[in-house]
């Protein structure tokens, strides 16, 4: 709100709103669907923290986009990004970069039947260009996933590329009741268990169509990023 009411102050003409995925299926688990921007996240039902924290802020905002507060008419867009994957800048290590660490340094046993979300940090530094500057993207949600594929899948392409490297990548199928059990021993498998047993996506084509956004292919996504991650030692 300090930032919103700063812009109103200064004259600006439209805010784009970096939000999350989280703000979108956030306490849907188990709903085997396509999600798209007219989904908001159940706070009542959401356990995640992050997710709830992100889906008041956006709710906040489009509050007073809305609102007799907002008296210069400012205009507003919001960006929901899935997982933000792509080249690395320095050795920071960052939630995105979990998942390529935890199986490139061999850290689980094997992977969950679970689905993975992910779009191209290239990609979105060009949404978010076009959601400053294209009229028709005024007072929308933009939904950006590049793809969502199995996570054994995710698994896969870097056992094939990597191992042969020397990197020792799991891409055994765990049984469901196995990853319950390794969840009590491994803090972060506990982040997939909820995920079990569903099976869902998210809808592009709002973004696909105003702003015209084509993604780059996921492969290519996956393996720059953990090329990148090799050259800083994240790996």
């Amino acid at each position: 709100m300090r930032v919103l009411l700063a812009a109103q102050s200064a004259g600006v003409k439209r805010v784009v709103l970096l939000s999350t995925i989280g703000a979108v299926s956030g306490g849907h688990e188990g709903e085997n669907r396509v999600f798209d921007e007219t989904d908001w996240t159940d706070l009542e039902k959401c356990k995640d923290t992050y997710f709830i924290s992100k889906t008041l802020a956006e709710r906040a905002a489009w509050d007073f986009i809305h609102s007799a507060e907002n008296k210069s008419r400012m205009e507003m867009v919001a960006v929901n990004p899935s997982n933000v994957f792509g080249p690395v800048l320095d050795k920071h290590h960052h939630t995105s970069t979990e998942w390529f660490r935890t199986l490139m340094r061999a850290e689980v046993p094997g992977v969950a039947r679970i689905p993975l979300n992910f779009v191209d940090v290239r990609d979105l530094v060009e949404i978010f260009v076009k959601a400053m500057t294209v009229p028709e993207a005024s007072g929308k949600r933009f939904i950006c996933n590049a793809a969502s594929i199995p996570l054994p899948e995710f698994a896969d392409i870097l056992h094939q590329e990597f191992s042969p490297r020397g990197y020792r990548v799991p891409n055994r199928i765990m049984p469901d009741l196995l990853v319950r059990l390794v969840a009590l021993f491994i803090p972060k498998v506990r982040f997939v268990v909820d995920q079990l047993g569903w099976t869902y996506s998210y809808s592009t084509g709002q973004v696909q169509s105003v702003l015209g956004w084509q993604p780059r292919p996921y492969r290519q996504i996956i393996l720059d990023m953990a090329e990148s991650l090799i050259e800083y030692g994240l790996v």
